[in-house]
């Protein structure tokens, strides 16, 4: 009988850049979500989000080339990362003003 050993799991970190498109134009919340492994391997995908909620992903780098997400699965994870990139943005500020009040305060 042959057993197979499970593989573990690679540790994944996952970082989130915000930026604009001239493209685009203003009201576009452009974000570059880049998934890293820790075997070295990477993958990452640019979305940008109106001021409506509307999602779209670049599909082509070269011509500027983007589409509508309207898989309800890769919509969730998409708002999930604007959810958590807004949530890391938030808990960084905190923790800067919680540094500034523990200087001053001595």
């Amino acid at each position: 009988m042959l057993k197979t050993m499970a593989q573990p799991q690679l540790k994944t970190t996952v970082t989130y850049t915000s930026g604009t498109s001239e493209a685009l134009g203003a009201g576009w919340d452009v974000m570059r979500v880049l998934y890293r492994r820790e075997d070295g391997e990477q993958n990452s995908f640019l979305i940008a989000r109106d001021k409506s909620g509307s999602i779209i992903r670049k599909t082509d780098l070269i011509l500027e080339r983007w589409e509508v997400v309207n898989e309800e699965d890769f919509l969730r994870e998409c708002r999930n990362c604007y959810d958590e990139r807004d949530r890391l943005a938030a808990e960084k500020a905190a923790n800067m003003e919680k540094g500034k009040r523990c200087r001053t305060i001595r």
